[in-house]
Order: structure tokens, then sequence, then C-alpha cells
């Protein structure tokens, strides 16, 4: 079979989605692990690791020899023999395919035993007439779709969906994996996970052992070899892999890799706030408040510690709205410093990425080349389109992009989807933008940008309009007294250009030495020919290493220099997170630097000491330091210390800085240890010539106390006591800031397997002495897990409790028009004025109504509030043997219970607020700002009986949601009793009855408050003759109420009937009729009477539905949809759907 038809056929089937949205990571032979000192074994991969590829470094890139014993079945893992004394950086590869399975190439039936006589020599496979089948030797899973939608209340709408899973053999050693998702509505991920699901997303793979490896489709493009080009970029594009031989022992790795890019890099610090968990809003790299985050994207720092994402662990992030959070494991306080570094969407311009490397690389020596070329195609803008006049000022402003502004009022013709102003004059201010909905007057457009408090000439006002609506805010004595000005930043294309040459090795039995040199051309405007001097830039360095190792320890030595030029530029960081602080210079230093140091450490199997000294020079800048490091571990103990001191020199200034961090901890027993943690720094900063403190000066001292139990990793318990003492410099000295005190519990404990408890929990006290005294702030942050299984299951249990405090953003809103049926809300214009009003969009009741979707955007005021989360999951059974008892417990084994509640409620953190019951009632309604509070119980008699059974619901919701214009609440009270009875094997009668109290609450729109009252009973009655038939006929009445601005009544009643049939699972039916009578009195074109009639009309009204469905061939499902409505003194309302769907 032709490999080359087989690779055509698969290109051509995924043509059409080649280009997908988000990334896959590709499969690679090699794999990096990250081994703590507290391990003794460490899991590898479910495939078999070659052993002459185990490769251990220490952190700081010195090789590392541990004792261990690896096992390959039935899956890889390291034992080690002996505690490691240091955290280790682990490099191997995999094997492509297990060991444990059978792979072969021919029917071993082929093999016959010798025998004398004559034989044929050549191998003659047997004949056949078999035909190209296309996917014959792959595994495929997944299906495919396509759709059309119409009718005529709506105009056609197209939809389709792809997903598709293939691996497996194309022929004469080619292996393919590929991953294809592509939805007409995508969706990206969220970031409340760890692992993320990705909507829209294409990956193929294919390798072959002897020419490579083809990588297309999204997926990331990584370096992380060379300091100077460090990147994890996202692209939609194609990259090849493969590696040639040279001579005996050479290779010469290659790969080229080019495409779309899909974000770009930032970075922001945030200093963390009081007992604030957040969320934080995230900006790009110019302030932009705006930005969708790309998911997957991001590394957060706390400290310069790299955290983990996932409720469960230390961080959730809202991608879409650009927001981070922190849970209750990671108590966030005045102290901590948060680094967040993500790409985001930028589609000013088409953004193309170009990555290639290659070298020679034998097994003592390594030389790479690499090339990075990342550029906007300036004749290829997306989001924007510059005129003539905007590409001048760009070619006239160089690098200096800062004054590129230009005004975005523009003349516009009126338009209902628009929010549109007019031009007065107004106190002596030529040319005022003023809010308008006058058709007859000449309108104008504008987009307005957040400039600053006190800079602008407008403010955000309160508005019904369908998007934001801005007002002038007259100047005070020239001085502006707005936040936004209707103007905006012009857009450089830009292009950075990076190559590096690397060279590493052994130069000698115990020396390895590494050079490493790079250059960068960073063009920032791409329109302008003017400041192009400071375009390139150099960087260098090289590493020189000696290890001895000799019979009870190792003794090694380095020495380490390198430089950066001002101009010089690449994708992320060269140096660690903290690098900056950890110099003592400013945060936003981005300057040239030469950096050397020198280091040598002694180790054994139990300990280390390490001696480094480092000196820093930069543009008038000079600094020096010391670090001693110090390691035990043993059977007993276990402690680390780190100090170091630095000293520098600057134009103005002169700074003295020490540090110590360090723990130690006691096995009293292998199950009961205590020990203490200390984190100190002493930084004294002094003008030059001057003997007094520089405000920027500081001291504190932290040292944390604790004790516990267990076995420290599946069950334990630990105690702690915390505390932390802050100097500031006022007048020039030191003086008392801050004393915080924090206790701490933090336990978890899995009994059996029957019952699992978990506890996080830190009170923090916090006083502040200067400058102004602030009484004692006191938080709480706290989780508890708790799950529970009795009696064989019989009850389950879960219990979910979350404290803390954090902010809540006011958000924005507005309603944007889609294709009718991928929406969710429906326009109603109850005013008759023709303009869409937020007040006037409601839940669509049925999918050709549904032709907008709700936007939010953030707003710039964050509201401190305290957190509050508590769930609880129960399942009540009785066990099965009672069923057959003959006592009371055969009785009660009919019930059954399911109870679910969930609140998630956020409160003002002034005043007197409830912070810890979450059982006792808010003192003050107003002060809860956000709160999602939902209760459902459910009562079962019978629950699994056919001929008779019962049922009772309690639901109540609660919502709010806080909006710009103030909070917004829908809550439900709800009772609903249900009871079915099986005369006779073909009959089922059911009745429904169903008592409900709805609410609505909105601070801005008088009109969305109202409240209804509903009494609900349905009947059925069905027959069914056989397994392929069902008839139902069915009657309802509903008697509603509203109260508020409309007092609305209606009674309500529907007569209908349900045909269902199916035929040897290749054929399915649905047919439904309603005629509905709704006798309404009151209002039927507001709010309340919308949701009352829900889009029906008063007098009689008529709907139906058609749903037909027809399997071909078992992997092909054909699907006919079609439904309608009409109501009195209106023309029908059709709408028809009609769907393929195969299946891999």
């Amino acid at each position: 079979m032709n490999l080359a038809l087989r690779i055509s056929f698969l290109f051509l089937f995924v043509a059409p989605s080649i280009f997908g949205q988000t990334n896959p990571m590709g499969w690679t032979s090699k794999r990096t692990k990250t081994v703590a000192p507290a391990k003794d074994s460490l899991f590898l991969d479910s495939l078999p690791v070659l052993q002459e590829h185990i490769d251990f470094t220490t952190q700081s890139g010195f090789p590392a020899k541990p004792h261990y014993t690896l096992y390959q079945q039935p899956v890889s893992y390291i034992k080690f023999n002996t505690p490691l004394r240091d955290t280790l950086i682990l490099n191997f590869q995999v094997l492509p395919l297990p060991l444990n399975q059978r792979f072969q190439h021919k029917d071993t039936s082929l093999i016959l035993p010798a025998f004398a006589g004559e034989k044929d020599p050549l191998y003659r496979p047997e004949s056949t007439n078999s035909t190209f089948t296309p996917f014959a030797g792959l595994t495929s899973n997944g299906s495919i779709s396509r759709g059309i939608t119409v009718g005529n209340n709506q105009d056609a709408v197209l939809n389709s969906s792809l997903n598709l899973q293939l691996s497996g053999d194309l022929g004469q050693g080619t292996q393919i994996r590929a991953s294809i998702t592509d939805n007409s509505i995508p969706v990206q991920a969220d970031g409340y996970t760890q692992q993320l699901q990705e909507f829209d997303k294409v990956y193929i793979e294919l390798e072959n052992l002897d020419f490579g490896l083809l990588r297309a489709g999204d997926y990331n493009v990584t370096s992380q070899s060379n300091q100077f080009l460090r990147f994890d970029k996202k692209i939609s594009g194609a990259g090849i892999f493969t590696d040639v031989k040279a001579g005996k022992k050479g290779n010469v790795p290659i790969q080229l890799q080019g495409g779309v890019a899909r974000g770009k890099f930032a970075r922001n610090r945030i200093q963390g706030s009081e007992g604030n968990q957040g969320p934080y809003k995230l900006t790009g790299n110019s302030g932009e408040p705006y930005i969708i985050i790309i998911s997957g994207s991001e590394r957060v720092y706390i400290d310069g510690v790299l955290m983990k994402r996932g409720e469960q662990y230390d961080y959730v992030i809202d991608y879409n709205a650009g927001e981070i959070s922190f849970t209750a494991l990671r108590p966030i306080t005045k102290e901590r410093r948060i680094v967040v570094e993500f790409q985001y969407t930028e589609q000013n311009y088409l953004r193309t990425v170009v990555f290639g490397e290659t070298g020679y690389e034998t097994q003592n020596f390594k030389t790479t080349v690499q090339y990075y070329n990342e550029q906007d195609s300036k004749n290829q803008p997306l989001l924007q389109e510059n005129s003539n006049e905007e590409k001048e000022i760009l070619a006239q402003a160089g690098d200096n992009l800062n004054n590129a502004v230009v005004s975005t009022v523009n003349p516009e013709a009126f338009s209902d989807e628009l929010v549109l102003y007019k031009l007065v004059d107004s106190l002596g201010t030529d040319s005022v933008l003023v809010y308008s909905v006058d058709s007859t007057q000449q309108l104008y457009s504008a987009s307005f940008a957040y400039i600053g408090p006190f800079r602008g000439n407008y403010e955000q006002v309160q508005s019904n309009a369908n998007g934001r609506v801005f007002q002038w805010v007259p100047p005070v004595n020239g001085q502006p007294q707005g936040s936004y000005e209707p103007v905006k930043q012009l857009v450089a294309p830009n292009r950075l250009q990076i190559i590096t040459l690397k060279s590493e090795g052994k130069i000698g039995k115990n020396h390895w030495l590494s050079v490493n040199l790079a250059t960068s051309k960073n063009d920032v405007n791409l329109f302008s020919d003017v400041d192009k001097n400071n375009d390139n830039g150099s960087a260098g360095g090289f590493q020189y290493k000696w290890l001895k190792e000799k019979e009870n320890f190792d003794i090694y030595t380095g020495i380490n220099y390198e430089f950066n030029q001002d101009n010089f530029r690449t994708i992320e960081r060269i140096r660690n997170v903290e690098f900056a602080r950890d110099w003592n210079l400013d945060n936003n230093f981005d300057g040239g630097v030469q950096l050397g140091g020198i280091s040598l450490g002694i180790t054994n199997d139990s300990s280390l000491a390490e001696y480094r000294a480092d000196l820093l020079s930069a543009d008038g800048y000079n600094g020096l330091r010391n670090t001693l490091t110090l390691r035990l571990r043993n059977s007993e103990n276990i402690g680390a210390i780190s100090t170091s001191l630095l000293n520098t020199k600057d134009s103005v200034s002169t700074t003295l800085f020490l540090r110590e961090n360090g723990f130690f901890t006691h096995f009293i027993t292998p199950k009961f240890w205590a020990g203490i943690r200390s984190v100190g720094e002493w930084n004294k900063k002094q003008a030059l010539g001057m003997d007094t403190l520089s405000p920027s000066s500081y001291n504190f001292l932290e040292y944390e106390l604790y004790t516990g139990f267990g076995d420290s990793t599946a069950n334990f318990t630990e105690i702690s006591f915390l505390e932390r003492f802050d100097d500031t410099a006022l007048m020039g000295r030191f003086e008392n800031f801050s004393r915080a005190i924090t206790y701490g519990l933090h336990s978890q404990y899995q009994t059996n397997f029957n019952s699992t408890i978990g506890a996080n929990i830190n009170i923090r006290n916090l006083e502040i002495y200067e400058p102004t005294p602030i009484d004692l702030e006191r938080t709480i942050t706290s989780r508890l897990n708790y799950v529970q299984r009795l009696w064989k299951n019989s009850i389950v249990s879960s219990t979910f409790y979350e404290t803390g405090s954090g902010t809540e953003p006011r958000r924005n809103y507005s309603y944007i028009e889609v294709p009718a049926g991928t929406g969710i809300y429906t326009w109603t214009d109850y005013n008759d004025n023709g303009i869409k009003e937020l007040d006037e969009f409601e839940i669509a009741p049925s999918p050709d109504l549904a032709k907008y979707v709700r936007v939010y955007s953030v707003t710039n005021t964050y509201i401190r509030t305290n957190i509050l989360k508590l769930g609880e999951n129960l399942n009540i059974n009785t066990p099965g043997a009672w069923k057959n008892a003959e006592d009371i417990r055969k009785t009660i084994s009919r019930f059954s219970l399911l109870f679910n509640y969930q609140l998630d409620r956020k409160t003002l953190l002034t005043g007197n607020t409830n912070r810890l019951n979450p059982f006792k009632e808010v003192a003050d309604d107003s002060l809860i700002v956000a709160m999602n509070n939902n209760f459902r119980s459910t009562v079962f008699f019978n629950r699994t009986a056919t001929k008779f059974g019962m049922d009772y619901t309690y639901r109540k919701t609660d919502n709010r949601n806080l909006l710009s214009y103030g909070v917004e609440q829908r809550a439900i009270n709800e009772n609903t009793a249900n009871l079915r009875y099986q005369p006779i094997e073909v009959l089922l009668f059911k009745i429904q009855g169903s008592v409900i109290d709805k609410q609505n609450i909105s601070a801005n729109f008088a009109t969305r408050n109202f409240g209804i009252n509903q009494v609900l009973n349905k009947y059925a009655l069905s027959y069914q003759p056989g397994s392929y038939f069902v008839l139902t006929g069915r009657y309802e009445w509903d008697n509603q109420q509203s109260s508020g601005d409309d007092e609305n009544n209606l009674f309500e009643q529907t007569i209908g009937a349900d045909l269902s049939f199916n035929s040897a699972e290749k054929f399915t039916g649905l047919l439904s009729l309603n005629y509905i009578i709704n006798d309404f009195e009151g209002n039927a074109n507001g709010p309340a009477g919308y949701e009352m009639l829900q889009s029906l009309r008063p007098g009689r009204n008529g709907t139906w539905t058609v749903t037909l469905q027809r399997t071909l061939k078992k992997n092909i499902l054909i699907s006919l949809n079609y439904s309608g409505r009409v109501s009195e003194g209106t023309n029908p309302i059709h709408t028809g759907n009609v769907e393929i769907k195969a299946f891999f």
C-alpha cells in the first residue's frame, strides 16, 4: 500500500480544520521531572525508559549521581536506595512502544520448520485483491457532524463539530498521532482545574524512525536550553524534527518550526494585599485592562516559588476576564510578592513565528545554533485598519509611541446596535460628547480609553443603554476630573530576531565548560525609519565546572560570567523571576549588566556546604554578594540554611542587604517531628554622603515553630505558630512597622476507604504601628473537606467548607447579536422606542428567539469582601438486605433521600458581618454583594419500583451579582410533588403539583423589580403496548400572579399529546402537540408578563415538535427536528434543523 497515498488521504480529510485555536502538547521521547528530597521513589512513565539516557543534575546544573534502582514493569519508576540530600532535576528518554505488548510486521505462521529438499529462497507473500482502505491499521474514535437550521423567523444557520482522535501505523515505519476538535461556537477552557479541556484544537504528528517527526496544527514551540532564548509560545503552524548521523559518534539534530503566533508574552507584578485572595486584575504590556489570556500559558510565582493551578492547589484563573484568585491553601498577605507571566491575545496584526535549531553533538560535546524571528505583518492588520494619516503618525513617532494617540470620535449613522453621542458646547468647552438616541441629529461613535484618575475628562455613568456610556466631567481650575478620554493608542507592528550559539561539554575527566553567545534585533516600529540605532544588542557568557569524586564525599567548584547589553532583547526573561530584588535593583530594571561569580562546594550523601561570590555591574551600579548554603539530611534530622550579604553602590546611594532563609526538622520518632523555619532580611539603604536611612529601607524577621505526627504525605497533622516583625524607615531611622502572628493547622487523614478528612486553617492577627496605628486586623483562611461512607455506601456524605476574604469587581455587561439558535437571550422592545436597552433582554424560551449573548467586562472598581463557601452532598439509601426483611426495615427501605446544598457568599468587609457561620443570616441584607445559594432536597418513596412511586422536592435558589449600577438578585422557592401509578402493564399515570415563588430585584431598573407566585399542576396518562411505541395524553393548568409595577394574573391551560416510537435501534421519532389557552390580565409587554407567558400571547396558542432520527450502517446518524408555534392573531413560526453525524 502506497504510504504517500495514505498520508495524502489523511490530510485531505482533516484539511478544513488544519488551523485550529488551542494546543495539546506534542509527543516526544524526552521527559523531565523534579525530585524533592523527601521522595524515596519516583514514577517515571507508563512507557519503558532507556536507562543509558537517565541523567540527574542539581538545580544549579551540576551532575548528580544518586544511588537508585530502575523498575520497568508494569510501569517505569525509580527506587532510591539512599535518601536524597538535595532537589534534583531528572532528564530521561522513553521508548515509543510498551514492552509488554506484542508488535510484528509479519505473521509468525510464515515461519516453517526446517526440512530437506528444495526451497524457494525468496519470500513471496500471498497475493490478494484487497482495495485501499484509508484508515486501515489505525485506531480512531470520535465523530463529525454538519447541520443547518432554517426558519421563517430567522436566517439560515450552519453548525458543525468535529472530534477525532487517531493513532496507529500508516505503514513503512510511520506512526501517526492526531487529535482534532473543532466546534462552530468555540469556547476557551476555564482555569479552575489542573488539566484543561480544550474545545477547538488541531494537532497531527507523523513520526518515521528513518526520516524524523512532522508536527502540524495547534501546539507549543518551546526552547528552554539557552538562557538567552527561553520561551514557550503557542502557535498554529507546523514543524519538522530530524537527526542526521555525522560519522560514527556524531549526530546533527535539526528542527524548523513556524506558524501564526496565538499570543503575546506579558509579565505582571502584584503586591499582595492583606487577606485578599483575589481576584487580582491582569493587564497587557501597555496596561490594557480588557485582555483574554491564552489558556494554560500562565506561570504564577509567589515569593519566587512556582505555583500550581487548580481549586485543590494554589490558584484559579479566569482566562476570559483576565483575573487570578488564590485558594485558601495559599493565604495572601501584604508581604507576598506575586508575579504572573502569561500570553494574551493581541490581534492588531497577523503575527508569525519562525524558530530553527541545529547543531552537532557527541557523547561528551554539544554545539547548538538557534534562530528565532517573531514579527507583525504591517500590511495585514486584523482588528484595526490604519488610515494613511495614522501610518504617517507612526512613521514620525519612531520608538516613542506614547504620543501616537488619535481621536476615536467619528461621524456615524444612527443604529440601535451602537452607543452614539452628539457634540455640544458646555461651559466654554467645544465638542463635548453627550449620549443621544435622537436619529434626527448628526451622531458620532467613540471608544474611550482609561488613562488614569484626574487625567481625562470623562467618566462612565449608569445607563440602560446596551453598552458603556460616558459623560463629560467639567475640569476644576484647569485640572481634569475624569479618568477616560475618547482616544486610542496606535499600535505599531514590530519584529524581534534572536540568534544564539552555545557550545558545552567535557574538556577533561572532571571538567565541564559551556560558552554561550547571542545577538538580537528589536524593531518596535516597522512603519518608521527613525530611532534604528538602538535596535541591535548582544549577550553572552561562559560557565566552568570542576567535580572531583572522593570515596566519602565530592568536591566541586565553578566559575561563571555573563553579560547583556542595554539593547539586547529576548522573548521572556533571562534570569530568575526575583533577580532585580536579589540585587536591590528596581523591579522594572531592564538594562545591560555584567555578572560574574565563583562557587566552591563539598557534598556527601547526608550534607552539603557551598560558598558563592557574585559580582554584578550595571550602568553606574556595582554589587558584591556573598552566599553560604548548608544542608543536612539523615534519619533523624533534615535542615538547610542559606545566608547572603550584598553590598551595592550606585551614583546616588549605597545599600547593605543581609538575608537568611533556613529550616531544621528533628524526627523524635519516624512519625513524630518538630522544627523551626526562619526567614529574615535586613536592607539598609543610604544616600551617598549621608548617615540616615533612605525611606525604602526595611527589616523583617519571620520565624515559625511547628510540630506534627504521621507520615507527612498521606495521613498527618501539623500545627504551627508563626510570628513576623517588620521595620520601616521613618525620619532616617528604623521604626517598628507591624507585627503579625499566624496560627496554623494542616491535617489530612484517610482512615480507611470509607472516610477522608482534610483541614487547612490559618488565623492571622496583624497590628500596624507606624506611621498611623491601626487596630488589630484578623483574617481567617480555612478549608475543610470531609467524605464519609457508611453501611456499604448506603449513606454517602461529602462536605466542603471554606472561608477567606477577597474582592468582588463591579461588572458591566452588554448584549451582542449572534445567529439565531446560538445565543441565550432575546430582545423585546418594551417601550417601543426602537432602542436596545439593558432591561429589555430576557432568556429566550425557544431557539429561534435566542439571538443574543451576554458579555461581561470588568470595571476598575473592586470591593473588599468576606468569602464564605459551604457545600454538602448527602445520599441516603438503606442496605439492600432490608428489602427482604420481615419487620419495619422493609417499610423503611422504600424511602431514600438526595440532599444538595451549595453556598458561595461574598459580603462587605466593613460592618458587623458574619464571617464564619453559613447558617446565620446576614444582619443587613445590603451587605451581600454577591451570592450563589442553591438548596435542593428530594425524598423518594419506591424510587425504583415500577408499580407505584412518589417523591417530594424542595428547591431554593438565591443568586446575586454585583454590576456597575448595583446588585441584581433572582430568587426561587419551589415545592414539587410527583406521583406515578401503573394500574396495568401498558398504562402509566403521572401527577405533578408545584408551588413556586419567584423574586427578581434590580438596583437600577424599576420594571425588573417584581415577584411571581405560581401554582402548577400536570396530569399525564401514557399507553405503552410494547417497547417500540408510547402514546401520552397530557393536561396542565398553571395559575400565576405577579406583584410590582405590573400586577398581572394568568390562568393557563394546556392540552397536549406525545407520540414516541422506535424500530430496532435504527429509527426513533417523537411527535408532540400542545393547545394552550392563556387567560391573562395585565401588561403582557413587560418583564413580568414576558416571564409568565414565555413568548406566547394571551388567548389561544399552539406549539408542536417533530423529532426523527435514523441510523445508517451503524455509524451514521441523521436527525431531523421541526418545531413551531402560533398565537392568536399572529402568523405561525416554523423552525427546522437537519444534522448528519458520523462516528469513527
